[in-house]
């Protein structure tokens, strides 16, 4: 772990190493249940062009707002999930671009819209996740969520 957190540089500036930057810490604290150090963890201090990795923020983020949730921080968790329930961002709307079919994204950019109150944009993407899953052989329960947001 204090190795991973020595790095200000990570050569190559790859996928995985974004990744390995960001995921090593998150999981050394979740699964240790280290919640206090979970509530209290920051992006790496590597330089690292972290815009071309989004993903990466999402995930500290959710290990700080486990965390804060653990240790009874409450406002800290809620504003986390906040954050990361806001309005589509832009890497989430150019994900729907070019992978318009992915049972996440259409799910997650629904829950969003929703939670930003734009119930209009909730409506198109939870149509379009339960027209992806109109074969499936099971329902999961995201696919029940949209269809009762639906029946509305």
């Amino acid at each position: 772990m204090e190795e991973v957190a020595e790095y200000r540089k990570a050569e190559p500036e790859s996928l995985a190493a974004a990744y390995a930057l960001v995921a090593v810490p998150a999981r050394y604290t979740l699964e240790r249940r280290s919640w206090t150090e979970a509530a209290a963890l920051t992006m790496p201090s590597a330089t690292f062009p972290w815009t071309r990795y989004p993903w990466a923020e999402a995930i500290i983020a959710y290990t700080h707002s486990l965390g804060a949730a653990r240790t009874g921080n409450v406002a800290a968790a809620e504003k986390d999930v906040a954050i990361s329930t806001g309005p589509p961002t832009r890497s989430r709307s150019s994900t729907l671009v070019a992978e318009p079919n992915r049972f996440r994204s259409l799910y997650g950019a629904a829950r969003a819209a929703e939670g930003s109150g734009n119930a209009a944009r909730a409506r198109t993407f939870y149509t379009n996740l339960v027209s992806l899953c109109g074969n499936a052989d099971t329902e999961r329960p995201e696919l029940r969520e949209a269809k009762a947001f639906l029946a509305k």
